[in-house]
């Protein structure tokens, strides 16, 4: 494969949209479908799993900002907020549109437009899916270079789009 068509490549829309194996559903599990399938326990949610994301997250936008910009952790801010990771990434990808959550509950909002405030918690299980697939994704494949890719790419998507 040359450069080019490497470069082309997403690895995070490919692991999910083609994707299979238990991380993978696990990210794609919000703890809300717990109200729809009652067998499933915490360890088949993703809320643990998103905290692991979150700090390949982090460590990943220290690994592309460090001593690029002033004040390291306020631009890295700018990246992992969940307004961003509903409104830029979870978009981008249509998250929803994988994401198994109580659809009947009228206070889980199903459009990436409702995110208003940085403190409204309601659209939180989405960005807590973005955070637990790209968990997902290093625990399935432990590859930190298409980590950094797939954080370059998020990163790249907020700089147009946020």
């Amino acid at each position: 494969m040359n450069q080019n068509t490497r470069a082309s490549i997403d690895p995070f829309r490919e692991f999910l949209e083609n994707g299979s194996g238990a991380w993978r559903t696990r990210a794609l599990t919000a703890k809300s479908y717990r109200n729809v399938d009652r067998t499933l326990n915490d360890e088949d949610t993703n809320e643990e799993l998103a905290t692991y994301g979150d700090a390949v997250l982090k460590l990943a936008l220290c690994e592309l900002l460090l001593d690029k910009v002033d004040a390291l952790s306020v631009v890295k801010q700018r990246y992992e907020n969940d307004r961003v990771l509903v409104r830029v990434i979870g978009r981008h990808y249509d998250i929803l549109r994988y994401l198994r959550y109580d659809e009947s509950n009228p206070y889980i909002p199903t459009d990436y437009d409702l995110v208003k405030r940085e403190d409204d918690d309601n659209y939180k299980y989405i960005a807590t899916a973005v955070e637990a697939l790209l968990g997902a994704y290093y625990k399935e494949y432990r590859d930190y270079g298409a980590v950094l890719d797939i954080v370059m790419r998020f990163k790249t998507l907020t700089d147009l789009n946020g």
